[in-house]
């Protein structure tokens, strides 16, 4: 059982939609994982409140996802993490329950983070050590769709796309995406890894891997369409 709650500076900055109404903390442990968030004590099956969400490996804690909740609605500041490293993955802002405002996409790290203990006036928090993401992504959200322009990111922050969501055009991509020729992924290389990582189940094809045993390396190969209009299809 963890020993105390944990409070995030986030949440001192949210909005406070609804202030006044009555909540109830729930706390779900597991041997996996540790969910904390907010309840209507009127109606209980209506998160209000922060939301925490960490997993549990080996003993240590990971970030999973924190953000807030408003009458049962996503709103304000949201943060996604990549799983088991205490590393950013995504951050931006939800008006009810949907992606609205500034988001961006971070590149993921060789190497794990760790969560250290900080002390404050109002408790304990946990703060991601040596927290420096590299920007990937960034562009507007309304109402759950992508819009206007979005600026996409090599890994060492040079410009590698921009793409035009609202007119669905590309604005300009590296020199050497024209030279090759070859259909260009929306949000270059660090956008298309993600997209297959998210997509395709790592963890069940491993686990698939060790059933049978195999020893030596090999290569796989996954197919899929670009339509001209951007989106993915047989995959």
């Amino acid at each position: 059982m963890m020993p105390h709650r944990f409070i995030f500076f986030l949440y001192l900055f949210l909005t406070l939609v609804g202030k006044g109404q009555e909540t109830e903390l729930v706390v779900i442990e597991k041997p996996d994982s540790y969910l904390e968030y907010s309840v209507m004590k009127s109606d209980k099956k209506v998160n209000h409140g922060p939301w925490l969400k960490m997993d549990l490996r080996l003993g240590n804690l990971f970030l999973s996802e924190t953000g807030y909740y408003a009458n049962g609605k996503k709103n304000g500041l949201w943060e996604i993490y990549y799983p088991h490293v205490n590393q950013l993955k995504s951050r931006g802002f939800y008006y009810n329950n949907l992606k609205d405002s500034l988001w961006n996409t971070f590149y993921p790290e060789e190497i794990p983070k760790r969560l250290v203990k900080q002390m404050t006036p109002e408790g304990e928090f946990l703060q991601i050590q040596d927290d420096n993401p590299v920007l990937m992504s960034a562009g507007t959200y309304r109402k759950g769709k992508q819009v206007g322009i979005w600026d996409f990111y090599n890994r060492d922050g040079s410009l590698c796309q921009q793409y035009d969501y609202t007119n669905k055009k590309l604005i300009y991509t590296e020199e050497h995406d024209v030279k090759q020729n070859k259909p260009v992924f929306i949000g270059g290389n660090g956008l298309r890894n993600l997209f297959l990582i998210d997509a395709f189940n790592l963890e069940t094809f491993s686990k698939s891997i060790n059933t049978y045993r195999y020893t030596e390396g090999g290569r796989l190969k996954v197919r899929f369409k670009v339509e001209s209009s951007g989106n993915i299809s047989e995959f």
